[in-house]
């Protein structure tokens, strides 16, 4: 007999596995393995059933297992957005993943408001969730990868946790979710952190910058870009392993050097869990990494001119205790060598992947954390970290900043990718970290552009996103519509860095009070078949264009009419309520 659940509101768990105890305490599901098997626990354990969820018309959002990869939409017509590293996750097993996984939360958005699932915690295993057809409708069935890890070798039997949030606001679920990750995850606390502007040195994609180009352009970040306080220098291939390679070393010094003399914070972009095949340490501790069942060690390859000459790596096994040890030693050598502010850390997503490591038990999920532990107790409470190409779950409480996007054309097509990831994010920003929706790019180069229209809609959504801001724009090159769009989302950020909320999964209206009596609200058109959005206010107010100050009415009203195109458009209007009258 089926075993019912009380969890949330009207929603029923059922519990479906006879190896796992299931139990409830403060709204949340928790899991036990109680199996007396030692078979080990396969990637695809079911842990409950949620019985017919879906209406009709229901439209979803869930993750991917690594940033920025999500899929929303429709069930029967989900749209993935990212993708192009997901399937590393395999890499070590070949063994593909069944259809739409939603990772770590599921939203529903139906006629009655919202429900949310999600795992509240991602300390061993990544929890996701399936659709499946039941008798009644569509049933949602969470599980967790066991990643084939063997139960005898754990150090705990307690599984990860689970919550169901119901509410008509998507804000105030997402809030609710929030403190319950919280609770399993504390925040990193860093002093004097809260916000990020500055200028990145990867200005043109999958080309490195040269040391007289960086300093041209640093010469005009001091001289006309005094607000931009950080440098973030992405052009290397570093790795825990390179750093002390002395041609290197010296190139990266001398860029250090330009940065300080500069007047600007540091951030230096790493691959802390990543060794190039061609390095030494391979053939010093060929035991230090992570291996196939066949003994041979995993080596992937990441096509970019950024990197070196064979572009393959090996991984880090972070269940090692010397390799944990290796790991804070060269981050504390690093620090110090170089007085870094905040480490990018660069293709994380590789120290999680499936693989046979030397600890058994070890998840990958779990060796992922002890590596980035490791990197935490090298860095100390005074250097900030940001994660790229990360693993998001396994992450929590572990980085400072989440990047959401992973490459740096200019097209409006990754434009628009990238403003959707974010969007749908949006409540994760100084909740769970600060959020990197993307960097601010507002000129064509000779080897890649966009028109003026992808463009607008761009810093469109990057005013909406808010976060930490990076220049991704060569300095000693900038045009006028560039210089201006720069300047006015620096104003925005300095004022206020928070992030415009959205009211639905359709993302297309975000509304982000700017004062008391000022509301921003920005208007993203995605090819719909509306050609108008209706804006309202409490009060009566005057609304005004964000970047041109154009003014739309003759007297204050309550209601707006604004015109869209029939295709891509985006929209940045600001009401001014005149409560004082």
């Amino acid at each position: 007999m089926n075993e019912y659940i009380s969890v949330s509101q009207d929603i029923e768990a059922i519990a479906v596995n006879a190896n796992i105890q299931v139990s409830v305490r403060y709204e949340q599901l928790y899991f036990e393995y109680a199996g007396v098997s030692l078979e080990p626990v396969p990637d695809r354990t079911p842990l409950v059933r949620f019985e017919n969820q879906l209406e009709l018309t229901a439209t979803v959002l869930g993750d991917g297992f690594q940033q920025p990869n999500l899929f929303s939409g429709r069930p029967e017509q989900l749209e993935e957005l990212g993708g192009r590293e997901f399937e590393l996750q395999q890499s070590a097993t070949s063994r593909p993943l069944p259809p739409h996984r939603f990772y770590n939360y599921l939203v529903l958005e139906q006629s009655s408001g919202f429900v949310l699932f999600g795992f509240t915690s991602c300390f061993r295993f990544a929890g996701y969730f399936e659709l499946h057809q039941g008798e009644l409708g569509t049933d949602v069935l969470a599980l967790i990868d066991g990643e084939d890890s063997p139960p005898q070798y754990w150090d705990s039997n307690v599984l990860e946790s689970l919550a169901v949030i119901q509410g008509e606001q998507l804000s105030e679920v997402f809030a609710r979710y929030v403190e319950l990750i919280n609770h399993h995850h504390p925040r990193r606390s860093v002093d004097g952190f809260t916000d990020m502007l500055g200028w990145s040195s990867k200005c043109v994609d999958e080309v490195p910058i040269s040391h007289q180009a960086l300093c041209d352009n640093l010469v005009k970040l001091k001289a006309q870009q005094a607000m931009l306080s950080w440098v973030a220098l992405e052009h290397y291939p570093l790795t825990l392993s390179n750093l002390t390679q002395p041609e290197l070393a010296q190139r990266i010094s001398q860029d250090i050097e330009q940065v300080k003399q500069c007047g600007k914070q540091l951030a230096l972009r790493l691959m802390p869990l990543a060794v190039g095949t061609d390095d030494p340490l391979i053939e010093e501790h060929p035991d230090w990494f992570i291996h196939d069942a066949r003994g041979c060690a995993i080596t992937l390859v990441h096509h970019s001119s950024q990197f070196n000459e064979s572009n393959q790596f090996q991984l880090l096994d972070g269940s090692q205790l010397e390799v944990q040890a290796f790991i804070t030693q060269r981050c504390q050598l690093l620090c110090q060598r170089w007085g870094v502010q905040l480490l990018m850390l660069d293709f994380n997503l590789w120290g999680a992947i499936k693989g046979y490591r030397h600890q058994f038990g070890v998840t990958g999920v779990s060796a992922y954390r002890l590596s980035m532990q490791a990197i935490q107790e090298g860095v100390g409470d005074k250097v900030h970290l940001m994660a790229i190409n990360a693993p998001a779950w396994p992450s929590l409480g572990l980085v400072d900043i989440m990047r959401f996007y992973d490459s740096d054309e200019r097209t409006f097509a990754h434009f628009e990718t990238t403003a959707r990831q974010a969007f749908f994010r949006y409540w994760q920003h100084q909740t769970l970290w600060l959020m990197d929706p993307d960097s601010a790019r507002f000129m064509s180069l000779p080897n890649q552009g966009a028109p003026r229209w992808a463009y607008e809609f761009h810093r469109n959504a990057l005013l909406t996103s808010g976060g930490i801001l990076l220049s991704g724009d060569p300095l000693s090159d900038m045009t006028p519509f560039c210089a201006e769009s720069l300047q006015q989302l620096i104003v925005r950020h300095r004022s206020n860095h928070n992030s415009a909320t959205f009211a639905s999964l359709a993302v297309n209206h975000a509304v982000l009070p700017l004062s008391e009596n000022n509301r921003l609200h920005c208007l993203f058109h995605y090819q719909d078949q509306v050609s108008e959005y209706t804006l309202t206010s409490e009060y009566p107010c005057d609304w005004f264009d964000f970047w041109t100050g154009e003014k739309y009415n003759l007297e204050p009203t309550q209601i707006q009419i604004v015109a869209v195109n029939s295709q891509q458009d985006s929209r940045a209007i600001v009401a001014v309520t005149h409560l004082d009258e």
